[in-house]
């Protein structure tokens, strides 16, 4: 029997054992430490990456400049979008932490998942939940305090019911996502910290306190 490390990927949700099998012959694996640059923004990629374990996070822009627009962890891939327009990455993926990766080269993602119609909704879904993802940031910037927006930001990171964020992030981090200054991330969740609606666990992750006072 199949390692779930493989079997329990979104990318291969639908398929059997056999097809994951002769897909994942046809990749390898990566190994990237804590820091590492996987890949570049505005080079070309020639490389779809589903994450195995770890976090990245994905960043537009350089030093002062620099925006997170996200973090990806376990299951969550990306490289699609450059592979089939044929253009250059639209933003740099850099390990957030000892991260393990299945690449697979431009030529096996045409033929093994591009030529896949299971593998082909699964994903358009993930780029529609994107999308969709893209549109509650849109609404966020334009009608949001910071504070709304950070808190609807933590809400999305202990995801589905769970009280405890995935992953650890710096204020500094929370700042370059919401869209401000490292000062008023770290005023904002000292006042939260206050009202007991959230503390910072020994590992650094945010814990939500009590959900039922969560109100924006």
């Amino acid at each position: 029997m199949m390692n779930n490390k493989f079997t329990d990927l979104p990318i291969f949700e639908g398929l059997n054992e056999n097809e994951i099998t002769e897909i994942i012959s046809n990749g390898f694996i990566k190994l990237y430490k804590k820091g590492d640059i996987i890949l570049s923004e505005n080079k070309m990629n020639y490389e779809f990456h589903t994450i195995l374990s770890g976090v990245v996070k994905v960043i537009k822009g350089e030093k002062e400049k620099e925006k997170i627009l996200g973090f990806l962890q376990r299951g969550d891939f990306y490289g699609e979008m450059s592979l089939i327009l044929n253009k250059p990455h639209s933003a740099s993926i850099i390990a957030k932490e000892e991260t393990e990766i299945l690449v697979f080269l431009d030529d096996e993602f045409s033929t093994f998942f591009l030529g896949n119609l299971t593998i082909m909704r699964n994903l358009l879904k993930k780029m529609s939940e994107r999308l969709a993802l893209m549109d509650v940031e849109v609404i966020n910037l334009a009608y949001f305090t910071i504070k709304n927006r950070l808190m609807t930001f933590i809400r999305y990171i202990t995801e589905n019911g769970k009280t405890e964020a995935r992953i650890t992030l710096t204020h500094q981090e929370l700042a370059q996502i919401i869209g401000t200054n490292r000062e008023t991330i770290t005023r904002i969740i000292n006042d939260l910290k206050e009202k007991d609606l959230l503390k910072i666990n020994k590992d650094k992750k945010i814990l939500i306190l009590n959900k039922e006072k969560w109100e924006l």
